[in-house]
């Protein structure tokens, strides 16, 4: 927007909507049956299935590797075509 933002409304957002603050509890402690599981920056790889990914990538795939997050589709290879077969980054 061209704006200068606002570090003290920006700084409060941060720890308003911290997982600690909505979760009660510390990121890397999980509940499996809370909305927010655990917490932790890539914890997906240890759930996402190949279904998923390719689910994933259908409606989302091309806004992931805009924002820089993938290079390409690649990615979705990467996910196990069941959850105890483990991921392989791709990268």
């Amino acid at each position: 927007t061209g704006e200068e933002p606002d570090l003290q409304r920006s700084g409060d957002s941060i720890r308003k909507y911290s997982f600690q603050k909505l979760a009660g509890r510390s990121p890397g402690q999980e509940d499996r049956t809370s909305f927010l599981r655990k917490g932790q920056a890539g914890d997906w790889v240890n759930h996402f299935t190949r279904e998923a990914a390719e689910i994933f990538d259908h409606y989302c795939g091309e806004m992931l590797i805009a924002a820089g997050y993938e290079s390409d589709h690649a990615w979705v290879g990467s996910c196990p075509r069941h959850p105890a077969d483990g991921f392989t980054p791709s990268r």
